[in-house]
């Protein structure tokens, strides 16, 4: 038998002693000669056109070194400040012509103290004419809806994704397995039913934090609270016209991230005040900025479709989400992209149809949230498979054991799942919390109060980790 070098065996975690220690430095610990300290200045409106910035009192304000509007951000050749976003790029640095939500940043301070930075964006005199704003992606889809961006054409976007634009849609997805009228038609028992899911802050304990440092020659040192460093450098790159052998990202100890720090946030204007500046430049968000102007979990709205036969076997699903972009795509493609792909849920359903859409609107962009969309569509399908089968006359488990995957099964995505114990799993799980297949209300071995109701449910999900071939 091999002898494995790491495979069974207990390993020590490097940093597990700086951090059981308390020795770790983190971003907000960082402190670099003649530091300054940056400051935003955001949107109190949800929709409005910015018709005049004016920075004059705040440059007077003792201590600071440098404000900075859109005007002093690099832009493409018809004037648009160069966007960022994983997939299209209509995300700004600052706000140009006007604000899409409330917490948008309009202008950032640099100074040589916390203190003095905040009282300068407090000087900075905004302009508004207010728009009208829609924050429900069902409204914003309707003819006639205010639209969040007037001109979704001209936003560039990633090699590798071809976006579908149109009034608030910024992008869609089909994907279809089989035909669903055929299943329906073969179904027994259909049930038709709408969802919703809510949003939810990741509140990862250390908020977003950066140090940024230009030197003489153009190179750039950037120290981010990220959970990507490969994303941040992109970034840069899209934001700031950087050559990328210029750029270096490091990512020290991270108070937390969850899905909401993956890409590029409050990186570039560090780097632009900086390079300004001359100095070291140090921004650290507090808690109001972090929910104001965060990136969360994907609220959903859902309908699911399901047909089953007598015996519980599925035979068709059809599936329409809409998902609340915010103001800007951000993650949201690939949210949408990976809750299409999961829509099934781990089972073998021969004929599916989903259609997903990603709606701009007047709030907050959001963002990757641990599982990446897999959460909300899973709710609603594994509430579904539990309301069908109490309308059949099935136990939930049975239900789910008879539409498991198992080895072979190629899933949605035409990702095959060679090594599939789905089924296997879930007995083992049912029996090891004392499943009562007889009577789901009492679980087996635990005492009756005739005072409290006792109750065990069961749900499962599938979630990608790797791509097979």
């Amino acid at each position: 038998m091999t002898e494995h070098q790491w495979v069974g065996k207990n390993l020590p975690r490097e940093v597990g002693p700086e951090k059981a220690a308390g020795t770790g430095v983190y971003v907000t610990d960082m402190a670099l000669p003649n530091m300054l300290h940056g400051k935003f200045l955001r949107s109190r409106l949800p929709h409005a056109r910015i018709l005049r910035v004016d920075v004059t009192e705040a440059m007077k304000v003792k201590g600071v070194k440098a404000v900075l509007t859109a005007e002093g951000c690099p832009k493409d050749k018809d004037g648009h400040l160069l966007g960022f976003g994983p997939t299209i790029l209509d995300y700004p640095i600052l706000a140009q012509d006007k604000v899409r939500f409330v917490g948008e940043a309009i202008a950032v301070a640099a100074a040589s103290d916390e203190d003095a930075a905040e009282e300068a964006v407090g000087l900075i005199q905004v302009d508004y004419e207010e728009l009208p704003a829609v924050f429900d992606p069902i409204e914003a889809i309707r003819p006639g809806a205010p639209l969040v961006h007037e001109d979704l054409e001209r936003y560039a976007h990633s090699s590798a994704f071809q976006p579908i634009r149109y009034g608030n849609v910024a992008f869609e997805v089909n994907v279809v397995k089989g035909s669903t009228e055929k299943g329906f038609a073969e179904a027994d028992h259909i049930l038709e039913q709408r969802f919703e899911t809510s949003t939810h802050h990741q509140c990862y304990m250390e908020p977003h934090a950066v140090v940024a440092q230009a030197d003489v020659k153009g190179k750039v040192t950037v120290w981010s609270s990220t959970q990507t460093v490969a994303e941040v450098r992109k970034g840069l790159v899209e934001t700031l016209e950087l050559d990328p052998s210029d750029i270096r990202v490091i990512a020290p100890f991270i108070g937390g991230g969850f899905g909401g720090k993956l890409s590029v946030r409050i990186e570039p204007h560090a780097v632009l005040l900086s390079r300004r500046t001359g100095r070291p430049v140090k921004m650290v968000l507090t808690g109001e900025e972090e929910f104001i102007s965060g990136h969360p979990r994907h609220p959903f709205q859902l309908e699911f479709k399901t047909g089953v036969k007598k015996n519980g076997r599925i035979t068709a699903r059809r599936v329409e989400v809409i998902a609340d972009s915010g103001a800007y795509v951000h993650q949201g493609a690939g949210v949408v992209g990976t809750a299409a792909s999961h829509a099934p849920g781990p089972y073998e359903v021969p004929h599916v149809s989903v259609h997903g859409r990603l709606v701009y609107t007047n709030k907050v962009p959001f963002g990757g949230y641990r599982g990446y969309g897999g959460p909300q569509i899973h709710f609603a399908g594994e509430s579904q498979l539990d309301d069908l089968a109490e309308e059949i006359g099935l136990d939930p488990i049975e239900l789910r054991m008879k539409n498991g995957v198992s080895s072979g099964t190629r899933l949605l995505s035409g990702q095959p799942a060679p090594h599939a114990a789905y089924r296997e799993t879930l007995r083992a799980a049912a029996e090891s919390a004392g499943w009562d297949w007889e009577n789901r209300a009492k679980p087996a071995g635990r005492s009756r109060d005739p005072d409290k109701r006792y109750g065990i449910g069961v749900a499962s999900m599938q979630h990608g980790s790797a791509i097979l071939s």
